[in-house]
């Protein structure tokens, strides 16, 4: 049987930011984010998207073990921009099992309904500038850039299109 708990405690938001590290492990293309920023990221009082976004993150048991995880985000600013009302998913990690996924959508669908909202989309976080951050990084020499998990070249190279298609340099 698969049970939603919505995060509420400091223990499950530790929780929630450490479960890929326990689904991922050995995964030689997984980089773990910093743990405190990955928390901070879902404190009201550490996260200033918290000014304009609302956010509810839940963890899915099945048989009584972690199994699962996503957030729902609601961008206030970017739905009064866009006039369109949408809630994101984003932070989706769940064994390979379609259920366990159906029951973590169905929990960031439910949120979203309770708030009005018309559809889901993502994964997006809370910010609408992951692409602008990109362009600027480019232009402005940036390094390097790093995607937060690639689990296949596919990844990268979606990434190296997108660079091509801004008219940016590709190594």
């Amino acid at each position: 049987m698969i049970k939603i708990i919505e995060v509420k405690t400091k223990k499950q938001l530790k929780e929630f930011v450490e479960f890929p590290n326990k689904l991922y492990k050995g995964n030689e293309y997984y980089c773990p984010p910093m743990a405190q920023d990955e928390f901070n990221t879902f404190l009201p009082d550490k996260n200033p998207a918290f000014e304009y976004c609302e956010s509810k993150q839940f963890l899915a048991y099945k048989d009584g073990v972690l199994v699962g995880r996503i957030a729902g985000i609601i961008n206030h600013t970017h739905i009064e921009r866009q006039n369109k009302k949408q809630i994101r998913f984003a932070r989706f990690d769940a064994i390979d099992d379609i259920e366990v996924s159906k029951a973590l959508f169905d929990a960031v669908k439910t949120y979203g309904i309770e708030n009005k909202m018309d559809e889901m989309i993502g994964p997006l976080g809370f910010s609408d500038t992951d692409r602008e951050d990109l362009i600027y990084a480019c232009k402005n020499s940036g390094d390097f850039i790093a995607l937060s998990f690639c689990r296949t070249a596919k990844d990268i190279e979606e990434l190296r299109n997108y660079c091509k298609e801004k008219g940016l340099v590709v190594i």
